[in-house]
């Protein structure tokens, strides 16, 4: 589901036929309109910024494209129109732009277009790997990670792995794009102001051992928020994107668990358990 910008109504995917249908209604569940119903599979609605159309995926063509539905007169067109496999589709950069992935090009390649299907653009490709993104919450940047799922489905036996150790910041207003080597594919998680966010780097590449990192966006690097004996796992920005607290082992205990929640400022410092 997805809540109108202005919070009124919600749009829904709901699967009352075994097929997906979306469907949008108010907050009192009083008041419905159809988006899309037919005997297809539709599926991940997404609203506007603007609060003027939604986005969804559809397989009614008879494969996966992406349509927009507009909510003044009530029509849906086809922004795709090809062949291929397209899904994870996104406004993004104050919904100038829409972010999806494709296997158009052969490969699980990520792409851009205007909202009306015009002007597709590639952001990023790698022949044996997919690629999930995070869009940060203002809509100006993402991080594109390359996805394990896609690389089952596109590389054969014998055919060279996917790289999974790395993270690509892209900035989509100047086209731009830092490449992050030897992380983790964990997803990371941006800050609500979308300033910083969170992500896993490599201590050592054979024991997997990573520790939990701040990215800052204004271009002075990163800082690491993980004490040297212990490893972080679940994570949680403050409202304010000031703080991260987090779950941590216990440095005192060669057992798994016990866990402490800690909480430390985004600049490293002030790191304080709340509980053991």
């Amino acid at each position: 589901k997805d809540w109108a910008p202005d919070g009124s109504k919600v749009v829904v995917q709901t699967q009352p036929s075994g097929n997906g249908d979306v469907l949008i209604v108010d907050r009192e569940g009083k008041d419905w309109q159809v988006v899309a119903n037919q005997a297809a599979d539709e599926q991940e609605p997404r609203w506007s910024p603007d609060g003027g159309s939604i986005l969804y995926l559809s397989n009614q063509d008879g494969n996966q494209e992406i349509y927009v539905f507009y909510i003044s007169s009530g029509e849906s067109i086809n922004l795709t129109q090809n062949s291929a496999h397209d899904t994870q589709a996104n406004w993004a950069h104050n919904g100038t732009r829409i972010v999806f992935t494709s296997d158009r090009d052969g490969f699980f390649g990520l792409y851009d277009m205007n909202p009306d299907g015009s002007d597709v653009k590639l952001i990023g490709k790698d022949p044996t790997c997919g690629y999930k993104y995070q869009l940060s919450p203002s809509g100006e940047y993402l991080i594109y990670t390359p996805d394990s799922y896609y690389d089952r489905m596109i590389i054969g036996e014998g055919q060279e792995e996917c790289n999974m150790r790395y993270q690509t910041l892209y900035f989509l207003s100047r086209r731009e794009q830092v490449k992050l080597e030897n992380v983790s594919p964990i997803n990371p998680k941006w800050s609500p102001d979308s300033s910083k966010f969170l992500y896993y780097a490599y201590n050592d590449l054979v024991s997997n051992d990573a520790d939990l990192l701040v990215y800052h966006m204004d271009g002075s690097g990163s800082t690491n928020l993980d004490p040297p004996t212990n490893d972080g796992y679940l994570t949680a920005w403050s409202s304010d994107s000031s703080r991260v607290a987090q779950v941590e082992t216990d440095p005192n205990n060669t057992e798994p668990g016990p866990y402490v929640i800690t909480v430390t400022n985004a600049d490293g410092s002030g790191r304080h358990e709340l509980s053991k």
